[in-house]
């Protein structure tokens, strides 16, 4: 997962001024609001199948809350840190300690064991 979270990272890193405006667009058009959303929906779908996976594998605390529930928190917290940090100036530290950071919660929400 901490992979996966520096790649979104490096994502924003690169494409940092069109995913401010997707972000900050999607604040005050409701179609492209809807529509960004529901692009960015694919990936809580996906990380709600990963919860399923780790929970059914024991690794993971069972529900509830649904791994729907679960997954797109924690998405959406991840997005918006991301936009919070890449809105201003930052060093690759900062970056470096969200990604942990964001990493530890990841594994602290779906109750890793």
């Amino acid at each position: 997962m901490r992979h996966a979270i520096a790649e979104v990272c490096a994502n924003w890193r690169a494409h940092r001024h069109a995913l401010r405006t997707f972000h900050e667009t999607a604040m005050v058009s409701p179609a492209f609001g809807e529509q960004w959303r529901a692009r960015l929906q694919g990936h809580v779908a996906v990380l709600a199948d990963l919860i399923e996976g780790e929970r059914a594998a024991g690794r993971a605390a069972p529900g509830p809350p649904s791994a729907e529930a679960l997954a797109s928190a924690w998405f959406w917290m991840l997005e918006t840190q991301f936009y919070e940090l890449f809105r201003r100036e930052h060093t690759r530290a900062e970056e470096i300690d969200l990604v942990d950071t964001l990493t530890t919660l990841w594994l602290r929400t779906i109750g890793t064991r």
